[in-house]
């Protein structure tokens, strides 16, 4: 019975890697009936976890947190600390989505604790970007600075270049003030800082880093084989100063915040869904670019 609930587990596997949910979800399910009715609790919760995350990308997150919730309790009874990390990124996941961001977070937090005392560093930095995430949708922006700065680290460590480029995507985001929950740096926040001191050196700071790390954004997408701007916004089509704010997109183009919002405003009034003015790919939240939650 365990060589067929892995079997099927497998297939499901599989499918989901082909994008094929409907097909990962049948095989999950046959996976499911076979390990709950062998009793064999390991393999259910390795089965559930990714019929979970299956569910999770089609969109019935209720069903997906079932699942993962389940999933959760079945590695904590047999201690397998593997499944309790994995179950815990993914119900994250379900829960950000949910808007549930304190749940999201400790879920997010218990994981990255598992992962770093496995010595798993490209973990580390996955979760970490996750806890950064959580933290920056309910608005604790210093929190999600320390684990942003955590996500780069331990994607430097692990000399992981993709999680190197979403570490630095994150943590310029979130000092350039592409979030949800921070506004974009403005005329009114300039003003501002030159008046207060303390929100002078302070705005100062988050320019300055922002911009050396989107050097090290570009330069890292380079390594990687993405076809580079050299430095320029593609819709201003002029290069980007040193402490200008930046927008880094879902596919990882950058764009000069200011020429950024006008090119929102300006789809939003044609009624045209948002796209990136390079590859054209879809953004998912048309007025900002919020902390994506990281693959586990």
């Amino acid at each position: 019975a365990g060589m067929q609930v892995d079997a099927m587990r497998m297939r499901g596997y599989c499918a989901d890697a082909l994008k094929d949910n409907v097909a990962a979800t049948r095989y999950y399910q046959w996976a499911l009936q076979l390990a709950t009715s062998s009793g064999d609790s390991v393999r259910e919760a390795q089965v559930r976890l990714g019929l979970g995350a299956t569910l999770h990308r089609t969109g019935d997150t209720a069903k997906a947190g079932q699942h993962l919730e389940e999933a959760l309790r079945l590695g904590t009874v047999a201690e397998d600390e593997g499944v309790i990390a994995a179950a815990s990124g993914n119900l994250g996941k379900v829960q950000m989505g949910q808007g549930e961001h304190a749940l999201a977070a400790a879920n997010f937090t218990r994981a990255f604790h598992l992962r770093e005392k496995n010595l798993d560093l490209r973990g580390c930095a996955v979760q970490a970007i996750n806890v950064g995430g959580s933290a920056s949708l309910a608005g604790n922006d210093a929190e999600a600075e320390e684990w942003y700065r955590k996500a780069l680290a331990f994607s430097r460590d692990a000399e992981a270049r993709d999680m190197t480029a979403a570490a630095l995507r994150s943590l310029v985001n979130h000092l350039a003030g592409a979030t949800f929950q921070t506004p974009p740096i403005t005329e009114d926040m300039i003003a501002e800082a030159e008046v207060d001191a303390e929100a002078g050196r302070e705005l100062e700071r988050k320019l300055g880093e922002a911009g050396a790390l989107r050097v090290e954004l570009e330069r890292t997408l380079t390594e990687m084989g993405f076809s580079g701007q050299n430095g320029e916004c593609p819709v201003a089509l002029e290069k980007f100063g040193p402490k200008e704010p930046v927008v880094v997109l879902e596919c990882f183009h950058i764009v000069g915040r200011e020429a950024w919002a006008g090119l929102v405003k300006r789809l939003n009034e044609e009624g045209e869904p948002l796209k990136c003015p390079l590859c054209r790919h879809g953004v998912v939240d048309p007025t900002s670019v919020a902390p994506r939650v990281a693959a586990i």
